[in-house]
């Protein structure tokens, strides 16, 4: 315990940095998303950092920093109604739907007029911190100001921000995260997972990064080479931990964090008192800032109604539209839920999620057993590795009704292993040397203090990908192998094809003297 002590102390002393100018640029649509960056910024401005923000968003305490809120843009995007929300969305809609997203904030951000206003200025800025999330044209902010660029990751290491800072991400043992499968992958799902890395890759190469090419171009004043701004940043910020996702193979410049944004705050009074006399626990069913429970179909809803109302515990649903049920006396229906919150109250006994990476965290944080419902992007991955890690059920949006959803509540209240796994690994997320909030504030600082991190920067962005995958070496070792080969080929048909005509030769002149030995004698 000591020895923790020292440690932070130590890493607490270390971290006292001058005030610098930080940029912070957080476009997400997503407000979950949002939420990350946000606790971010309040922890830079609480050690006196200058922060301006951009984002799509209104900050809680924009007093304590320069705000340049485009939420006018969350507003204007719309795409579109569809259908009723009756099963998870497909691979190839999922893929398309988050490239389309990201081209759109990418665009609207760099030509609105506060930030080209901002571009125009004679701002100084000294550290860039951004969000990654297929709005590579966005790094051009640190370019133009000169700045040191630092990135984060909402969902931690992936197939489309691992070549950023140099990491692998083998198909073999990294599974693409918009697939419903762990890194423990069986011979099928080893192939899945390569063609379908293979297309995500061809599709950045030649679709994705040519289009935030043409928006560097359009947007900003100097000439910019995309390639070379993807490999500027000197740190990565990952929101993931082991204890929630798979391990992977990463190099220093890219720090996991995740968990940093869990911040308690007390519960409204008439949420407290719901829970603290719920006497067989409560279930929180809730899927998340981007979908609503009135997406679902009718039926749906009817069905999960009719298994709430008849459960001895209390259930807390956000659900978007109150006058669209009648709510029985054991559920509580609120359009918006203080999520981290009430999963921090001791009677919390199952969280129905979408299986988003702060939901899953949280749930983990508080050692709270899930049932996932997973509907698009990363949401598949987590609940599938929540699966594998014996504290979740995973429940297809396609299978779920009544019946089902009662067996998979059965399950989870009935078998002790959920509760034993989740508190596992919440004790796991929880065991620390240091808070994961100061973590990243001393590697942001860090960066500042010694202007830039170079020692750290990894030699693999020096190479082309058929050097780091050694596809050279192999092809040399190949051709020399071949050459040696058909060199001895050549070598020991020549020899053969010698021997064979000197002993030919020998024959020869043997039969033709014995033809003269026979005529002299005759």
């Amino acid at each position: 315990m000591a020895n923790a002590c020292c440690f932070i102390l130590f890493i607490a002393l270390l971290s006292n940095c001058e005030c610098a100018r930080i940029l912070s640029v957080f476009p997400s649509i997503g407000y979950s998303q949002f939420k990350l960056g946000e606790r971010l910024i309040e922890e830079l401005v609480a050690k006196g950092h200058d922060v301006t923000v951009i984002s799509l968003f209104e900050p809680k305490n924009p007093e304590n920093y320069t705000t340049i809120t485009l939420k006018e843009l969350k507003e204007m995007y719309n795409p579109g109604s569809g259908p009723e929300l009756t099963q998870d969305v497909d691979l190839i809609t999922d893929v398309k739907m988050v490239y389309e997203v990201g081209y759109y904030i990418t665009e609207e951000i760099l030509k609105h007029e506060k930030v080209q206003n901002l571009l125009k200025s004679d701002a100084k800025i000294d550290l860039v911190l951004m969000e990654h999330f297929f709005n590579e044209a966005h790094m051009g902010f640190a370019k133009h100001f000169d700045a040191h660029l630092v990135l984060l990751s909402s969902i931690g290491l992936c197939e489309w921000n691992y070549n950023l800072l140099g990491n692998s991400f083998l198909p073999s043992i990294n599974s693409v995260s918009f697939l419903h499968q762990t890194n423990s992958m069986n011979f099928w799902e080893r192939l899945k997972n390569t063609f379908v890395g293979l297309s995500i890759n061809l599709y950045q190469d030649f679709v994705s990064y040519p289009k935030q090419q043409e928006y560097l171009d359009k947007y900003f004043l100097e000439k910019m080479d995309l390639k070379d701004l993807m490999y500027s940043a000197e740190l990565m910020l990952l929101n993931s931990d082991p204890s929630v996702g798979d391990n992977f193979e990463s190099n220093r410049a890219t720090i996991e964090i995740g968990g940093f944004h869990i911040k308690e705050k007390p519960l409204p009074e008439q949420l407290q008192r719901f829970l603290d006399t719920a006497e067989e626990g409560v279930i929180l069913f809730s899927l998340g800032s981007n979908v609503k429970s009135t997406d679902l179909s009718i039926e749906k809803i009817q069905d999960i109604l009719n298994v709430f109302a008849a459960l001895k515990q209390r259930v807390i649903w956000k659900f978007e539209d109150l006058d669209m049920i009648e709510v029985p006396n054991n559920i509580i229906v609120s359009k918006w839920v203080p999520q981290t919150d009430i999963l921090a109250h001791r009677n919390m006994i199952v969280f129905i999620t979408h299986g988003g990476i702060l939901s899953t965290t949280e749930s983990i944080f508080y050692g709270v057993p899930m049932i996932g419902i997973p509907l698009f992007g990363d949401q598949r991955m987590n609940v599938a590795r929540s699966v594998k890690n014996g504290h979740t059920i995973h429940l297809p949006l396609r299978d779920l009704n009544a019946e089902t959803l009662q067996t998979a509540i059965d399950e989870i209240l009935n078998n002790p292993k959920y509760q034993a796994n989740a508190r596992k690994r919440s004790n796991i997320l929880r065991d620390k040397p240091i808070l994961p909030i100061e973590l990243a504030m001393f590697w942001i600082e860090h960066v500042l203090r010694h202007d830039g991190i170079d020692y750290l920067r990894s030699t693999s962005l020096d190479l082309s990908w058929y050097q780091k995958y050694l596809l050279d070496v192999i092809l040399f070792v190949v051709l020399i192998s071949l050459s040696s080969l058909v060199l001895f080929i050549f070598t020991v048909k020549k020899i053969i094809l010698r021997i064979y005509s000197q002993n030919n030769k020998t024959a020869l002149t043997s039969h033709t003297n014995e033809k003269k030995k026979k005529k002299k004698k005759n």
